[in-house]
């Protein structure tokens, strides 16, 4: 959830805290539009959100994983 300065704080406040996994940020002087008057801004929050998206669906599909296989208890021989 984004905001600019001026937008309303206390909505956005309420949406970050019932959305999963969300994060409110706010874009030092940017209004509705900011996706057109703080483009690099914005790209660089989406961006760092995909990132720890990603990195969150790995963790919990490792989890699985182990979960699913147990742990590795095969034995090696050496030759």
């Amino acid at each position: 959830v984004s905001q600019g300065e001026r937008e309303m704080a206390a909505d956005n406040q309420l949406l970050g805290q019932f959305i999963p996994n969300a994060a409110v940020a706010t874009i030092a002087g940017a209004a509705h539009f900011m996706i057109a008057t703080h483009a690099g801004e914005v790209a660089g929050m989406i961006g760092q959100h995909v990132a720890r998206a990603e990195e969150g669906a790995v963790a919990e599909e490792s989890a699985v994983v182990e979960e699913v296989a147990g742990p590795d208890t095969t034995e090696r021989q050496d030759r």
